[in-house]
């Protein structure tokens, strides 16, 4: 804890010098002969910020401090002697330019142009068309015509009778098949043919030429001229002059107004209390492993370095922020390293 008041009150120190210092500067400014208003502007904030701490992972606690510092440059508007100039008239002198005029006057010239016209003449060309015509011929051919003839036919048609039967067993009835002659007719057609001559015609077509004539045509071209009227312009230069005023640089003794950096104001000072702790310390079987702890963007970072890197956890047990003043925040961390 002793430790840590002496690093707040140092900061202090360091914004109380620097109120001084623009104190003393603003004095020295208003004893001058001729009163200034200053306008203040400040450069880019730059970073003024201490080694990042290394340790090696051997030791078995570390507790150290980080300090990192944002300053700008401050600057006021002063007037300092300077020489300028300023434009003044003596007399007048002639000043002479070259204008152009437009004269223009009608030309003709010829025109010409290809027209186009119809040259025909007649050819004999051979026409041909298909014309349909007749092709008969004598051939010999079957006729035959059907001749009705009556066919009869005998059948006999029989059937079952009972007769009366009488012997020396007696008298019954017993069946007898009686069967007697029928005939039959029916109409049957005689295919009856003879040879005879007939004229057989086809149609058919045939090609028939003739030369008829053709007329043909073609175009041809020819030159056609004509006198076309044309206005043709051309500058014509002249010269023109006037009396113009004559203006002169003179220079004359003045003050101007320029930015002097009067000192430097802290942005953000941050001071980073860092307590680190390892964590099964047997288990470490490489002592020329290291670990690196920075500030980035108000936090504390740690990371392993070397090889061995992945046998190593870091675990973030805390880290808090607190704003002393508008310009001065500490930073209280703690972590572990675990040996795996």
């Amino acid at each position: 804890m002793k430790q840590e008041s002496n690093c707040l009150r140092q900061p202090h120190f360091k914004i109380i010098s620097l109120i001084l210092f623009l104190f003393a500067v603003a004095v020295q400014g208003c004893g001058s002969d001729k009163p200034a208003t200053p306008a203040v502007e400040t450069a880019p904030v730059t970073a003024d910020r201490s080694e990042d701490q290394v340790f090696q992972l051997g030791e078995l606690a570390k507790q150290f401090q980080l300090e990192h510092i944002e300053k700008e440059m401050v600057f006021e508007d002063r007037e300092v002697p300077s020489t300028c100039t300023r434009r003044v008239q003596r007399g007048t002198r002639q000043e002479c330019h070259t204008e152009f005029d437009n004269r223009c006057h009608t030309e003709y010239e010829n025109q010409c142009r290809q027209v186009a016209f119809p040259v025909c003449r007649n050819e004999p060309e051979n026409v041909c068309r298909d014309v349909p015509d007749q092709v008969c011929r004598n051939e010999t051919v079957p006729v035959c015509t059907t001749v009705p003839r009556r066919v009869c036919e005998t059948q006999n048609v029989c059937r079952e009778e009972m007769q009366h039967i009488c012997d020396s067993r007696g008298c019954r009835d017993a069946p007898r098949r009686v069967c007697t002659p029928v005939q039959s007719c029916h109409n049957v057609d005689d295919r009856v043919c003879r040879n005879e001559t007939r004229q057989h015609c086809d149609r058919i077509t045939r090609r028939e030429c003739r030369l008829e004539d053709r007329r043909v045509c073609h175009s041809e071209y020819r030159e056609e001229c004509s006198r076309v009227p044309r206005e043709r312009c051309e500058q014509v230069p002249r010269q023109a002059c006037s009396e113009v005023a004559n203006f002169v640089d003179e220079s004359f003794a003045c003050t101007q107004t320029q930015s002097v950096a009067v000192g430097e104001r802290v942005t953000l000072h941050q001071i980073a209390n860092v307590k680190i702790d390892l964590r099964n310390p047997r288990n470490l079987d490489v002592t020329a492993d290291s670990a690196l702890v920075y500030l980035e963007a108000g936090r504390v970072k740690l990371e392993i370095q070397g090889e061995n890197a992945a046998k190593y956890r870091i675990h973030r047990i805390s880290q808090t922020v607190q704003r002393v003043s508008d310009t001065e925040q500490v930073i209280t961390a703690h972590f572990a390293i675990e040996a795996l």
